[in-house]
């Protein structure tokens, strides 16, 4: 009796040490892509191989991050499911497109990404525009990008 009773301390101390922990895990810059696949017409099913690549227009221009290249993606039903990580920069305020290849083919429109994978931006540091707002190191400023204190206001405005 008293071992089980030990066993179970044992877990609960254990519990309360690790689970703060993992609550502080950060989150990263991945995200879950859902899709829907046909094949001659009907849901596909089995294992595809998949390439995923993140571009600035929805056709043509520059790509975004790495080529993500991924064997035997299980489609069920036509479904399938994607982790894909770009990295912490492919996000910002502009529009990105997601191009996938299935089996060596190129699936035509490209996927515009929208809020979800982008809001990942909205926890990122803050970014310059102009002269307007700048964030940097915990610092604020209005009308500087390189604030001094904990709020900069360089308006040139006098009360």
């Amino acid at each position: 009796m008293r071992c089980v009773w030990l066993r179970r301390l044992s877990f609960v101390v254990l519990s309360t040490l690790i689970a703060p922990a993992v609550a502080q895990t950060p989150l990263g810059s991945g995200f879950t892509y859902q899709g829907r696949l046909d094949q001659a017409g009907m849901p596909a099913a089995g294992a595809f191989p998949m390439a995923f690549s993140l571009w600035d227009p929805p056709t043509a221009g520059n790509q975004i991050g790495p080529t993500i290249l991924l064997e035997g993606v299980q489609v069920a039903d036509g479904l399938f499911t994607a982790r894909l990580d770009f990295g912490a920069g492919a996000f910002g305020a502009e529009a990105r497109w997601l191009e996938i290849i299935v089996s060596g083919q190129t699936l035509s429109p490209r996927q515009e990404m929208t809020a979800a994978p982008a809001s990942m931006y909205a926890a990122a540091p803050w970014i310059t525009i102009g002269t307007d707002l700048s964030f940097a190191g915990g610092r604020v400023g209005i009308g500087t990008t390189q604030p001094s204190t904990a709020l900069e206001d360089h308006q040139g405005l006098t009360p």
